[in-house]
């Protein structure tokens, strides 16, 4: 058998430690992508929850005050009505 020269041993440890060197930089790559991927998720279902919870906040306010509005006016209205009716 022959056997390699200094030369061709030293090429062929290049190549591996490359090889070893993209296989880790790939997965790594993979790892934090993953991760990036899971904290945009996390924040836009932060995000959306928020928004979502301030519209509906908002709804009720405003269905709220039409309500108070409501009552108001009926209120006011038997006010008027025991006046005519009683006086």
């Amino acid at each position: 058998m022959r056997s390699l020269s200094v030369q061709w041993k030293i090429t062929l440890m290049a190549g591996f430690a490359l090889l070893a060197t993209a296989a880790v930089l790939t997965s790594l790559s993979f790892y934090f992508s993953g991760q990036s991927q899971q904290l945009v998720s996390q924040q836009s279902f932060s995000s959306l929850r928020n928004q979502s919870q301030e519209l509906v906040k908002a709804q009720a306010e405003r269905q709220a005050i039409s309500v108070q509005q409501f009552l108001m006016k009926r209120h006011t209205g038997q006010r008027c009505w025991l006046r005519v009716c009683c006086f």
